[in-house]
């Protein structure tokens, strides 16, 4: 079985949000001011992250959003000149007027000169791999504005970072939308390999005929299917195993065959100070013992009763577990190009197998809100399949429904 080194936490771009039932479409409305003087702001984006629902504010400063399911959504506010605001909202019968007061950015951070970067080209090619995606859907999936992102590489942390103050403007002509896209911060961290992703989503349709959206109904559908969306959509109506996902509890411990570090460190540090030749047996050994996997993979074949992992705390659910869990989604083998990647990070050629991912906890659990709703997104590392494919070419808006759901 692989270990799996590519390590992606799940940000905004896989928050969750599930309507089992066909709720009562609600309004909501507000004002948005600024908080140091409490004068209105117009034309401020007004818009639920993760959906097709947004608007501006009038000259006023006030907002009206339609045609909302009963739930716990993120509103998400931004103003140029202001710090993003996000808070968490319950749409129900009974809504009462939102009053937002956005701070303004300190003039320190207004007045930063970006310095001319002759490797910028080189370093968003690698950020769009990253962002968007290396999976075929990425290869239709552009960003119409780069020209306002900011993007930074530490040569000495080799930790390369990115952000906005407005929209990233994405157009998806394999699915089908267009997705302004307030990136809060991306970060990735070339040694240890960890990427995170932290920012807003607001999806529109595109034009197009019937024949094309039916053609984009497909390729959503196919998109959905396998992702973490619709993994927690069966965890949480308790049918993974029906839906192709095959969970596994996974454990890492020290590799008993290899020695400790220090051993190894201070074993080198001898050889040195001894001048070794590089030919020797000696070195050779320690070169060798210094190469093994310092982890090793113990993977239980028993299938996890998935319910068990399912606790209720008040209105919430909590989804907690120890070690970490392999998912096996048998519906759908890996694609070409995640193989390729594997092989450039050095796994040996192997034929295709069916999607395989690892989840683990930072937090000590996952809360998801009575509709689904995923509370701590930033709970959740992924491995493995996921963490390559679960990227803005792959990203539906929360509340999408598969067309054969709809049937149902």
């Amino acid at each position: 079985m692989p270990y799996f080194c590519k390590k992606t936490i799940l940000l905004s771009i896989c928050v969750i949000c599930f309507q089992h039932t066909l709720l009562v479409a609600q309004i909501i409305s507000g004002k948005v001011m600024s908080q140091a003087d409490k004068s209105p702001l117009p034309f401020a984006n007004v818009f639920l992250n993760n959906t097709q629902i947004g608007t501006t504010t009038s000259e006023k400063g006030e907002f009206v959003l339609t045609n909302i399911s009963e739930g716990a959504y993120d509103l998400v506010v931004s103003y140029i000149g202001y710090e993003v605001a996000s808070q968490m909202i319950t749409v129900s019968k009974n809504n009462v007027p939102i009053e937002i007061a956005l701070i303004p950015k300190s003039t320190e951070l207004a007045e930063i000169v970006v310095e001319e970067d002759k490797n910028w080209q080189s370093n968003y090619a690698f950020f769009v791999e990253n962002f968007i995606g290396k999976t075929p859907l990425a290869s239709q999936c552009k960003i119409i504005n780069p020209d306002i992102l900011y993007l930074k590489y530490d040569y000495d942390s080799l930790i390369l970072k990115a952000r906005t103050d407005e929209f990233l403007i994405i157009e998806n002509k394999t699915l089908g939308y267009k997705i302004k896209y307030l990136l809060v911060s991306f970060r990735d961290e070339g040694r240890t390999r960890y990427q995170t992703t932290l920012g807003y989503a607001l999806f529109e349709e595109l034009e197009g005929s019937d024949k094309r959206k039916q053609k984009w109904q497909k390729e959503r559908d196919k998109a959905y299917k396998g992702s973490f969306s619709h993994f927690c959509r069966a965890l949480l109506d308790n049918a993974c195993e029906k839906e192709g996902f095959l969970v596994r509890k996974l454990q890492r411990v020290p590799n008993p065959d290899r020695l400790p570090d220090d051993s190894i460190k201070i074993a080198f540090q001898s050889l040195r100070n001894q001048g070794v030749s590089l030919n020797s047996d000696t070195l050779a050994y320690w070169s060798a013992e210094s190469k093994k996997p310092r982890l090793v993979e113990i993977l239980n074949p028993n299938l996890i009763a998935m319910d068990t992992l399912l606790s209720q705390q008040q209105d919430y659910t909590l989804f907690r577990f120890k070690d970490y869990l392999y998912i096996v989604y048998n519906q759908e083998k890996e694609d070409d190009l995640y193989l390729q990647q594997q092989a450039r990070f050095g796994r040996e050629p192997r034929k295709k197998s069916f999607q395989s991912s690892v989840i683990s906890l930072i937090d000590t659990a996952v809360y998801f809100d009575s509709k689904g709703y995923i509370l701590n997104p930033l709970a959740l590392l992924t491995e493995g399949y996921w963490a390559w494919q679960e990227k803005i070419a792959e990203m539906l808006p929360i509340d999408y429904v598969p067309e054969e759901t709809k049937i149902k």
